[in-house]
């Protein structure tokens, strides 16, 4: 005979599971109204001309826009067509808007509202089912939900730009990782169906993630570096190797497939000019340095370079264009190389500014967006202080070091995870603030955002291994003594 409270006592987590994610679906729902309505930003049109292209074509991959947001403006296209009538421009004062509907749009804004909440929740159920000591799993699936939910997430759902992709997509990697991780350091990582099955869903998610901002690409040399560790821990393993062996095949083909046609497209021609401008021309020294790697330079070519990334007056300098299009990026990469310390001392002193702001700056809180009291709920878990750094930094170091001590197969999971998703944020940190000399806070947002989410997730994974009540033996993994 079927005994409630025999039930309610074994799955009360997974109730509470349940029914927190399905009033923070209604909450996410309810309290940001007008699903529909819309802003635009400068790169919005961008996305629409490269919509023309099919997906993933060779066109579209040299398209002036990488393809995974033009995907969705492609199959969201009305008979229509789109119209442009509510773009923000948050670098110009007074030029903020507030969302509106907007003719062509509102299947793209809807999709990526509904996309967010299905891509967060996912992270949140595998982050739950992965941690094994009550209390800390509930704590850290509501805490994900409500991270996300939060305007500091939400509000870029309704923002026609590559951001709310960029987010939702990164919740999904984070997830298969977490699941690749676990099953790798468990010795269940072979060839199987299931297996199959996961790796194909997080080389996919990778995939599309890394066509959502250039930027991006950055993170597979760290992927690759730790599926090779990931070998190690399964050398034992014929059929993980294998698995293993055709990712790493298959990642080195994207980040080439991604440089190559990224060059081509010439995406980087006006960040690369915005760096001459801000990093390069006031400093003589830098100049010389450019000079020596073949860069034309005469006064003329500094003032039309100076004139501004939307003036383009640079490109009347023919040999100027040619030595940029053959040479300039290599240049600028070999700059920031040659000068390790003084471009992570650029970063380090701009982390308060970076960290200094959690909010999107299209539009503002209004009648038309959503209530202003969730603002000072989101900034309880999207902290504004730089304090996060070290706090996932030592962290992290001590789940590290717990996990090899131990040597269990949960803890090395999450320690693979963490000192991973550490590499990452730092990597992408760095690219993002140097990768263009205008709007880096908007080009950091998902390496400061990560950090963010470490920041909690840590804390509560240390706490994990701290109160879980199993017996820390010392079980021997594939591949380790």
């Amino acid at each position: 005979m079927f005994n409630i409270m025999n039930f309610l006592r074994r799955y009360w987590e997974i109730l509470f599971l349940v029914l927190f994610t399905a009033g923070g679906i209604v909450f996410r729902s309810s309290l940001y109204p007008n699903h529909s309505y819309s802003v635009a930003m400068n790169d919005t049109d961008g996305y629409i001309a490269a919509a023309q292209y099919p997906p993933f074509s060779w066109l579209s991959l040299t398209a002036v826009r990488p393809p995974t947001v033009p995907l969705i403006y492609r199959v969201f296209k009305p008979l229509s067509g789109y119209n442009l009538t509510n773009v923000s421009r948050a670098s110009l004062a007074g030029e903020t808007k507030q969302l509106a509907p907007q003719p062509g749009f509102e299947g793209i804004v809807i999709f990526q509202m509904v996309f967010s909440i299905l891509s967060w929740c996912v992270f949140a159920w595998v982050v739950f089912f992965k941690i094994k000591t009550p209390g800390i799993r509930i704590s850290a699936a509501a805490l994900i939900l409500i991270f996300a939910f939060s305007p500091q997430v939400a509000d870029w759902d309704s923002i026609l730009s590559s951001e709310s992709l960029t987010f939702s997509l990164l919740a999904l990697l984070l997830a298969f990782t977490i699941l690749l991780a676990h099953r790798i350091t468990h010795g269940n990582f072979t060839v199987s169906l299931s297996s199959g099955i996961l790796l194909t869903a997080w080389l996919v998610s990778i995939t599309f993630w890394v066509f959502t901002r250039d930027a991006n690409v950055y993170l597979i040399p760290v992927t690759v570096l730790f599926l090779v560790l990931a070998g190690f821990l399964s050398s034992k393993k014929k059929g993980a190797l294998i698995l293993l062996g055709l990712a790493v095949l298959y990642l080195v083909g994207l980040f080439t497939l991604q440089q190559r046609t990224m060059n081509i497209s010439l995406r980087w021609e006006k960040p690369f000019i915005a760096n001459l401008i801000g990093n390069v021309l006031p400093y003589p020294s830098r100049v010389s340095f450019f000079i020596q790697k073949g860069m034309p330079y005469s006064p003329g070519l500094r003032d039309a370079i100076n004139a501004g990334v939307r003036h383009d007056d640079y490109t009347k300098f023919v040999n100027f264009m040619q030595w940029m299009k053959n040479g300039g990026y290599s240049a600028y990469t070999q700059f920031l190389i040659s000068n390790p310390f003084w471009a992570w001392l650029q970063v380090y002193n701009d982390l308060d500014g970076l960290f200094g702001s959690n909010l999107q700056p299209y539009f503002p809180n209004g009648p038309t967006s959503r209530p202003g009291w969730l603002e000072s709920i989101g900034n309880l878990f999207h902290p504004l202080s730089t304090v996060v750094i070290p706090v996932i930094l030592l962290l992290s170091i001590v789940v590290l070091a717990s996990a090899l001590l131990h040597c269990e197969p949960d803890q090395l999971a999450w320690a693979l995870f963490f000192i991973w998703l550490l590499i990452v944020e730092f990597l992408l940190l760095f690219i993002g603030y140097h990768g263009d000399f205008y709007s880096k806070n908007r080009h950091v947002l998902a390496s400061v955002l990560l950090m963010r989410l470490d920041f909690w997730m840590v804390i509560l994974i240390a706490a994990e291994f701290i109160f879980s009540k199993k017996e820390r033996g010392n079980p021997v993994l594939p591949g380790i003594g």
